[in-house]
């Protein structure tokens, strides 16, 4: 349903900063790691309506920045972006997937299948809590 692209870091800033940290300056959203990360976008015909960005070290896969546009969520397009991003891990060996969750995000990551492994943490003034997602060996 979605058309799911691999983008550069510089396309996937404007979803970002304006679904995640629209009071802030479009760099807070930059990641000092952007160019070392593979950035995923999800499109409805030409329309980029959602991003991911996501991380490897060894044999886990971080995902960082997941974004859908206000207009373009709860239609399945951050479920279909991670499930792109837990079937890439997969075909590169990777164990584990795992973020660092906005508390108020956990229950969709739980739909997902991934589960709370740590404490909830602050970070810019919000509550954040580590999820992951285990994947088939």
């Amino acid at each position: 349903m979605w058309a799911i692209k691999q983008l550069s870091a510089d396309a996937v800033l404007p979803v970002r900063h304006q679904v995640l940290w629209p009071d802030h300056p479009a760099d807070f959203s930059r990641l000092p790691l952007d160019d070392q990360g593979q950035h995923w976008g999800a499109f409805g015909g030409e329309v980029l309506l959602g991003v991911v960005s996501v991380f490897s070290q060894a044999h886990e896969a971080q995902f960082r920045k997941l974004a859908v546009l206000p207009q373009a969520q709860k239609l399945g397009i951050g479920a279909a972006l991670l499930n792109h991003v837990f079937v890439q891990a997969a075909s590169q060996a990777m164990t584990v997937v795992w973020c660092d969750a906005r508390m108020d995000a956990t229950p969709f990551y739980e739909r997902l299948g991934m589960v709370t492994c740590d404490k909830p943490f602050e970070k810019n003034g919000l509550l954040f809590v580590r999820m992951k997602l285990s994947l088939p060996r």
